[in-house]
């Protein structure tokens, strides 16, 4: 059943609600850099139910570009070009840099 009149009370709830949470990922994202900084520095953990670290993985080359790419070179100069050009375009660039991501656990 639908309702009738979207209430005041309602719109004001969910306004209230948008507030509080931008305010707990202000807090929040503090929290975290105040750990994942500590870790950087090799700051040890407490011992106790739970666990954090750093993950850090190898930054990546984004190659979404690269079959269009290498049929409009294929098609501007000829057969074969494309794949020629974008195994350039490869070899010349650098990965992106490494992402870091603090995680943290209950441990077993």
């Amino acid at each position: 059943m639908a309702i009738k009149e979207i209430s005041q009370q309602i719109l004001k709830k969910i306004l209230t609600r948008r507030a509080e949470i931008e305010e707990l990922e202000k807090a929040l994202k503090t929290d975290e850099d105040l750990v994942f900084a500590a870790l950087k520095e090799n700051t040890k953990v407490a011992h106790g139910l739970f666990t954090a670290s750093i993950d850090v993985k190898a930054g990546r080359r984004s190659t979404a570009w690269k079959e269009r790419a290498i049929d409009f070179v294929d098609e501007a100069r000829g057969a074969g070009e494309g794949q020629k050009w974008a195994d350039r375009v490869i070899a010349a660039t650098k990965s992106g840099d490494p992402i870091e991501k603090l995680v943290i656990k209950i441990s077993a």
